[in-house]
């Protein structure tokens, strides 16, 4: 059984970005091949280390900006002991929080990025 101190303060938000103003959102990411479409935004999943909810959704544009995005839509955000519990996250995740809460770190983006079009969005 997982202690429920464990992930205590860690949140994990499902997002949709783009970059910021004078930035291309192909040059932040790192693709392995160069992609045939002109992706111009994406979707994250993001560990915040909070205490509140609103303290987590706070640092999350904070996050972002230090990577030159910015938020377009938090679609969801989940108390990550809560999700833990209920079964409703993938292990990948859950090792990325193991290592996060050892760490100096408030914000992590999880799983790398799932890029979109304007075209196709």
């Amino acid at each position: 059984m997982i202690s429920k101190k464990k992930y205590q303060n860690l949140w994990l938000a499902f997002v949709q970005i783009t970059a910021i103003d004078g930035y291309n959102f192909l040059d932040l990411v790192d693709f392995e091949k160069k992609p045939a479409e002109n992706f111009s935004g994406g979707f994250v999943w993001i560990l915040v280390k909070a205490k509140t909810i609103n303290e987590a959704l706070a640092l999350i544009p904070r996050g972002l900006d230090e990577k030159h995005f910015k938020v377009v839509f938090v679609d969801q955000i989940c108390y990550l002991q809560t999700m833990i519990e209920d079964k409703s996250i993938n292990k990948e995740i859950i090792e990325e929080a193991d290592w996060f809460i050892h760490t100096q770190y408030v914000f992590k983006i999880c799983n790398g990025i799932w890029a979109y079009s304007n075209d196709n969005y």
